[in-house]
């Protein structure tokens, strides 16, 4: 069946330009080069900082400052090399995923005309079928990233995104997802959408808990480190 891994998410509310969202994957390449943009700054996951996450347990925390810590639902695994993984894992229930409920800012309609950044880490083995990297779930009015169901490409729902795959600026739909190792995916958004108040938890590696589309519909297949 294959397998989508994780490894690092960060969340800006702001739009990053270009040369921000370049630095950021450049810092990322080193690894160990701590810096990147702060400013904006309020969700920084990261599947291989012992801080973040020790090996163990239900929460994965922000190392931001921001204290948006997300809970880990269902038999989702980890591994050091590799991050999080088996989304797909859980046929039944409310399904396998990582989520925070009550984000404390709806990213793409209360910034004040700054918008947002995601920037994830990760890597799809599969093609076909809608797979959830993260989001809420009305890609019109909230956040909808995915890897489309037709050709594997990267997605986002709504207009006025801006997409990258490693610092490159790329139109959606057009990159291929499947199979091409871990990547350092960008997007950024100014304000699009009228809803305030997200009704579904931030989610990431599947639909969010009582999504309409089924709260196990999406399921990343692969990691997110």
């Amino acid at each position: 069946a294959g397998q989508h891994e994780y490894h690092l998410l960060r969340m800006y509310s702001r739009r990053l330009t270009d040369t921000e969202v370049v630095s950021n994957y450049q810092a990322f390449k080193a690894r160990f080069d701590n810096n990147i943009v702060r400013y904006g700054l309020i969700l920084d996951l990261d599947a291989g900082n012992p801080y973040s996450y020790a090996g163990a347990g239900t929460t994965w925390y922000d190392v931001s400052g921001a204290g948006n810590d997300f809970t880990i639902q269902g038999n989702v695994t980890w591994n050091a090399t590799n991050g999080f993984s088996n989304f797909d894992g859980n046929s039944t229930g409310s399904g396998n995923k990582i989520y925070r409920n009550s984000f404390p800012q709806n990213l793409k309609t209360s910034q004040g005309g700054n918008g947002y950044t995601i920037i994830v880490v990760a890597r799809s083995t599969v093609f076909g079928g809608w797979r959830k990297l993260i989001g809420n779930w009305d890609g019109d009015n909230y956040i909808d990233l995915y890897q489309n169901n037709t050709g594997a490409t990267w997605h986002q729902d709504g207009s006025g995104e801006t997409l990258y795959v490693d610092g490159v600026q790329v139109n959606n739909d057009t990159y291929v997802m499947d199979n091409a190792g871990f990547h350092f995916y960008g997007a950024t958004n100014l304000n699009n959408g009228s809803v305030t108040n997200p009704a579904y938890a931030l989610t990431i590696g599947n639909e969010p808990n009582s999504s309409p589309n089924g709260t196990n519909a999406y399921p990343w297949i692969g990691n997110i480190a």
